[in-house]
């Protein structure tokens, strides 16, 4: 393993996970054949490639030439069309690629149900995207789903505001940007807005100051179970 301090990380993920190794070790289960690992050994070396081992962010490279990392969206789309190509159809992972599609649609239908119970619409609130990063506490926006809840939410009328201290600027598909808002947090805007969405749960966030200020937050990431305030909460 490339970096050390990542090596206890594999150890328990792989304690029952198996994959292709000696051919001989093979145990033929019809169309996949597993193999057990026996061994995980630490290599030092220095290899310039860019994000071949990011620190804090779960990725790193195995000595077998496998590349593993947090992908997820991606990964299994990827997974399904090469399994075709073995006549191999892998329902669970299609299914699961297929709610993480609709996931989007599914925040955006728990906001309108949200703002209904204050009798709004969509079109013409004041809402603020908390988080919009792929994942906490980073500014890689790639596969984020913020970009399918904002789009959607910009073509039902609803006024956005945008809050993401690691991400400065994100661009919707539609080329339409947003600028980071630094005071967005600030209690007396937080009061004004019709709901928050917690997309992001990056761990600088105050989310005490924002169930105290905000009226309405729905809540992606359960961030808010723990906390009491004045806020409506919604969990999406």
């Amino acid at each position: 393993i490339i970096r050390a301090h990542k090596k206890h990380r594999v150890v328990e993920y792989l304690a029952n996970k198996v994959r292709q190794d000696n051919p001989r070790s093979f145990t033929n289960h019809g169309r996949i054949a597993s193999s057990p690992i026996l061994e995980i050994t630490e290599e030092h070396d220095e290899i310039d490639v860019y994000c071949l081992n990011v620190e804090d962010t779960h990725t790193f490279i195995t000595t077998g030439g496998i590349a593993v990392h947090n992908c997820i969206k991606i990964d299994p789309y990827y997974l399904t069309w090469k399994a075709k190509e073995f006549g191999y159809t892998d329902h669970f992972l299609e299914l699961a690629a297929d709610v993480n599609e609709n996931m989007p649609r599914f925040v955006r239908s728990k906001v309108s149900q949200a703002l209904n119970m204050f009798s709004k619409p969509i079109r013409g609130s004041k809402v603020l995207i908390l988080g919009a990063a792929y994942k906490p506490d980073i500014s890689d926006l790639r596969e984020s789903a913020a970009y399918p809840v904002m789009t959607m939410l910009e073509e039902d009328g609803a006024e956005l505001i945008y809050h993401d201290p690691h991400c400065s600027t994100i661009e919707l598909p539609n080329g339409k940007q947003y600028q980071h808002s630094d005071n967005a947090l600030e209690a007396e805007q937080l009061e004004e807005v019709d709901c928050v969405i917690l997309l992001t749960n990056h761990s600088c966030f105050n989310y005490q100051h924002i169930a105290d200020h905000a009226s309405l937050i729905v809540d992606t990431r359960n961030a808010f179970a723990k906390v009491r305030g004045k806020a409506k909460v919604v969990k999406a």
